[in-house]
This record gives C-alpha cells, structure tokens and sequence, in this order.
C-alpha cells in the first residue's frame, strides 16, 4: 500500500478533465441525495426538497472548480509534477473535500437559517463524509489505473528505429545567448537535449564520452531556431530532445519518459505532445 502511495500520479489536468471530474461528483451527490434521502432527509417535508438536495451538488461543482483555478494560482510550487505521487493527490483530494463539505454545511446553514454551531458542523461532516468520499477516492483511483495502463501499453508497444546520422549534422553548431553572444560551439550529434530553465537554457550535450551541462541566458524557442530543422522535437514545454538519442521509452501514470543510453534523467512527454513524439520515434 505505501508503495502504491509513492506512485508517480498527474499534478495538474486539462481544464476539460477537471470539468468533467467536478461535474460527476456533482451530479452523484445530487442524485444519491434525491434517490436515497439520507438521515433525516426522507422524512422532513417540504415543496422544495428536491430542489434543495441538488442544490448541494451545485455546490460540490462550484467549490471544485474554485480550488482548480485558485489553489495553484496561490501555491505555484505545490504541483511540480516531478514530484507528484498518488499519495500527494489524496491529500490535495481530503482538503478539496473538506473544503468542500464546509461549503456544503453552510449552504445548509443559509437554507435553514441556522447559528453556527461546532456541534452542527461536526454532525453535518460526518454524514457528508460517507457520501462525498467514494466518488473521489474512486476516481482517483481509476483515473489512476487507466493513465498507467495507457502509457505502459504505448510504450511497450512502440519500436524504436535505428537512424542513420547525416553528414551535415557533424557541423559544429555555434549557440548562442540573447545578446547573440556565442556561448557553445558543438557538434549536434553531440547534444542530447535542451531545457529551459526560467530566463536560461540548459544544454545536455556529450563531450570525450562525458555528460556535459552548459547554461545559457535564453529562450528555449530562441535556441531551437538555433539548432538544425528536423534534428529535435519539443516533446514538453521545458524541453526540446534529439530523438535520435532515445535508446527506451516507459511509461507511467503522468505519461511518457525519454531515456537516453548516458546516465542523464529521464525527459518527461508532455501528455498533449505524446501522439506527435512516439509518431516521430518510430519514423
């Protein structure tokens, strides 16, 4: 179990997944609330309860879609995806889902015109807790599983290439800095990739058969202009590889990874430029 806690999980979705995920736990609550009318649900009386019962799926929807937008805004280094596991994820899921039965409690509180009382919110948690914790948990989850299974497929089924090297790819490659400063001069077989790195660029390159890291003040778009047309792919937003480098491909649940045969990191695939990367692999 405290393995599958360390597990690499996704620390940030498309705004369309989050949509979807917020708009399912929002609709479940609503309807096991109207279905099944829990505690003392099913024997109040009122014109307007079920009304009032979906109302707390509107709130599960707004409040989740509240913390998707604010909550990295505020706290920016939270969510490194290098660093994100499945068990992070379950704690952001509890504080999302506390935060989120407090807003449940005090929409009930203003529908009954209810004092704030400790009592009352602890009672209210309790119920609450049994309804909203499997969608979330259960989610989480299976989004997990799918991602794994998906990206461990594709990289299993995917089969490198081998490429021949092309003599006008032996030229030595002058690169340069923003002020056109020349800062490296290297052959492009050499460079295994780029990565930018707030205001700068790290180059990766191999020099006498040992790793060899150049730190240039640039952007990353600036440097791949730089570089020969069709030798590197962006393959994420802080990277730009030669594919011709990657000896394996694995995968996990945020995506794809890039090895190279010389002991650097792995380079992560961003998961909107997956297709396009393993295409150009296997080309």
């Amino acid at each position: 179990m405290l393995q599958f806690l360390t597990e690499p999980y996704p620390s940030q979705r498309s705004f369309r997944q989050d949509l979807l995920v917020a708009l399912a736990c929002g609709l479940f609550v609503s309807w096991f609330l109207v279905t099944f009318q829990p505690g003392d649900t099913y024997t109040w009386q009122d014109p307007n309860k079920d009304l009032f019962l979906w109302g707390y799926g509107i709130v599960v929807f707004v409040m989740l879609m509240l913390l998707r937008a604010l909550v990295p805004v505020l706290f920016p280094g939270l969510f490194r995806e290098a660093h994100w596991t499945v068990g992070k994820h379950i704690i952001y899921v509890i504080f999302s889902f506390t935060l989120t039965i407090l807003a449940c409690f005090f929409y009930y509180s203003w529908f009954f015109e209810m004092a704030f009382k400790w009592r009352n919110l602890f009672g209210f948690t309790m119920v609450s807790s049994t309804i909203m914790v499997f969608p979330l948990s259960g989610l989480v989850l299976l989004d997990y599983i799918r991602r794994l299974r998906k990206y461990q497929s594709g990289a299993q089924q995917l089969s490198l290439s081998a490429k021949k090297e092309d003599a006008s790819d032996l030229a030595i490659i002058p690169l340069q800095d923003e002020q056109g400063q020349i800062q490296l001069e290297v052959a492009a077989p050499s460079i295994l990739y780029l990565q930018s790195a707030a205001n700068y660029v790290e180059v990766f390159y191999l020099e006498d058969g040992q790793i060899k890291k150049e730190l240039i003040r640039n952007t990353l778009k600036a440097m791949g202009a730089q570089l020969p047309a069709g030798l590197f792919q962006q393959v994420h937003r802080s990277y730009l590889v030669q594919l011709d480098k990657v000896v394996e491909v694995t995968g996990n649940a945020q995506g794809y990874k890039l090895h190279f045969a010389e002991a650097v990191e792995p380079v992560p695939v961003s998961r909107s430029r997956s297709k396009a990367t393993l295409a150009a692999l296997e080309a």
